[in-house]
């Protein structure tokens, strides 16, 4: 006797941890839900991003609803007999139907709203990327190390390295004289900076370089040698002598 599968709507919201929770229900219920939804609590927000709930000001108390948007369905189906997932982002409501406060979906739509009221612009789509790079000997807790940052440019894929950046693009070319260019340069450099003195201080304590260093000193090193991968990997060098360049800076931080 076969069991018939029962499909399953999952009604999801990202939290303040950047996580997306949500709740399910039959999807016969569906239009009953797009005017009640689910019930959601005020404290659900305080959870953070291991899934423990720090002192909150809401306690046990409240009663809120997480109800479809009409324009939030996303529907996956692998072609592969599996289950049809079905999602739909909501928003959290009050008992009375109002926004609520910390809502963060409204905080969105809000922003949106007033940057097109204020400008005219209106936002069609976002998109975040991410690179995952596999091409690297995996070390537990290397990931923000020195020799791993230089590794990453040695190894990337080399029509990806052909494509340059800024700094040895607009940067390189233009130096000083264009006012927008050069302050572009100089946010990135201070972000960079920070960067490189948090991996700089754990390639010390890791003993990848010597102990008696100089972080300024080291810090410039490795970004004259980064600025050199970048440039070496326009001009077409092959991965492996990058890494040899790699190999060859972070040995020279080691003798010191």
């Amino acid at each position: 006797m076969s069991i018939e599968r029962e499909r399953i709507i999952t009604i999801c919201c990202s939290d303040i941890a950047g996580q997306v929770r949500g709740k399910g229900f039959p999807a016969r219920d569906l239009e009953s839900r797009r005017q009640f939804g689910v019930g959601w609590t005020p404290t659900n927000v305080m959870i953070n991003c291991f899934g423990k709930i720090p002192a909150t000001p809401f306690g046990p108390q409240g009663d809120l609803m997480l109800v479809p948007s009409r324009d939030g369905e996303i529907i996956l189906d692998y072609g592969d007999g599996s289950p049809i997932e079905q999602l739909i982002l909501g928003d959290i409501l009050t008992m009375a139907g109002l926004s609520w406060d910390c809502c963060l979906r409204n905080f969105l739509c809000s922003a949106l709203d007033d940057l097109q009221s204020e400008t005219g612009l209106r936002l069609i789509a976002s998109f975040e990327h991410e690179f995952w790079i596999d091409a690297i000997e995996d070390r537990p807790a290397d990931a923000y190390t020195a020799n791993k940052m230089l590794m990453a440019l040695a190894t990337a894929d080399p029509a990806f390295r052909a494509l340059g950046c800024m700094g040895v693009g607009a940067i390189s070319e233009f130096g000083q004289g264009d006012a927008e260019i050069s302050t572009m340069g100089r946010s990135s450099a201070m972000v960079l900076d920070a960067a490189l003195e948090r991996a700089v201080r754990t390639a010390k304590a890791r003993r990848e370089i010597g102990r008696e260093v100089d972080e300024k000193g080291a810090i410039h090193f490795i970004q004259s040698t980064m600025l050199g991968l970048k440039v070496s990997a326009k001009a077409g060098l092959d991965t492996a002598a990058m890494r040899q360049i790699v190999d060859f800076a972070m040995e020279a931080l080691k003798r010191r």
